[in-house]
């Protein structure tokens, strides 16, 4: 019968750990793709045809350069959200460890 007890024991263990109103792990979060439109790149063939050279905007080195940096700030935006992001995750990953660390020496202690 103790040959039954201590497998039965384990299979409640994890349930139970639950039971103390300790939240579950949370599902993983989807994080969406950055949203940041990328500028055209001007080619050598569209820059010799004059007429499409003239009515294309991708072609024109300024408005060219304005995208680019356009384009460029989104996206140092987005990896900088991304980071605040994770320092907080890992922050509070961090406190939680030393928590149970903490409490594991008082308990230790009390021995």
């Amino acid at each position: 019968m103790k040959s039954l007890l201590i497998p039965a024991l384990l299979l409640v263990m994890p349930v139970a750990a639950f039971a103390d109103g300790t939240p579950a792990p949370a599902a993983e979060e989807t994080i969406p793709p950055p949203n940041c439109e990328k500028p055209a790149i001007p080619t050598a063939a569209d820059a010799l045809d004059s007429e499409a050279s003239r009515l294309d905007t991708k072609n024109d080195p300024a408005k060219f350069q304005k995208n680019f940096d356009a384009w460029r700030a989104c996206m140092k935006a987005y990896v900088d959200a991304q980071s605040a992001a994770s320092h907080k995750h890992i922050a509070a990953a961090n406190a939680a460890v030393k928590e149970v660390n903490d409490f594991i020496a008082q308990v230790n202690d009390a021995k």
